[in-house]
């Protein structure tokens, strides 16, 4: 679905500039390339994600994520053209969305589908249905204590 993108020609001077600056160890052009396919990463982290799964983990969040290990594993990069660093990129934002899909639907616990909705509230904010029948320790605590003090009397 992004491929066009990936493989589109028409890359500038300047973002070659940034990759070959960034080999020569400036971490500021680093940063500079980086932010030329933040959009384009976000739109494919937002597609990724489904609805079920935006509430859990924000395409912005992946993104950041994803620069950090492009940041911290820069020296393993192994492509010569901006078009190669941009698959890596791309290659390191799918890996933390299957993550997190793996995080999330691939769990028992943490499985989203099994999740329900909150009680419902009343005007005054007060909770309908109570989630237990049974007394809090509290209020049993007390019916003990007003028992004991009765037969005191």
């Amino acid at each position: 679905m992004y491929e066009s993108e990936i493989d589109d020609p028409s890359i500038s001077d300047r973002e070659v500039s940034l990759l070959s600056n960034a080999r020569g160890g400036a971490n500021s052009s680093l940063g500079e390339l980086m932010l030329v396919y933040r959009d384009y990463l976000f739109a494919l982290a937002d597609d990724e994600l489904g609805s079920d799964l935006k509430v859990k983990a924000s395409a912005s969040d992946l993104v950041q994520d994803s620069f950090v290990e492009a940041k911290r594993d820069f020296r393993q990069f192994t492509g010569d053209t901006p078009i190669e660093f941009q698959r890596w990129l791309r290659k390191l934002l799918l890996n933390n969305v299957a993550n997190v899909v793996r995080g999330y639907r691939g769990t028992e616990k943490r499985n989203v589908a099994r999740e329900v909705s909150l009680p419902k509230l009343n005007a005054s904010g007060s909770i309908l249905e109570l989630a237990s029948d049974d007394s809090s320790p509290s209020s049993i605590a007390i019916r003990n204590e007003l028992f004991t003090s009765m037969q005191a009397a």
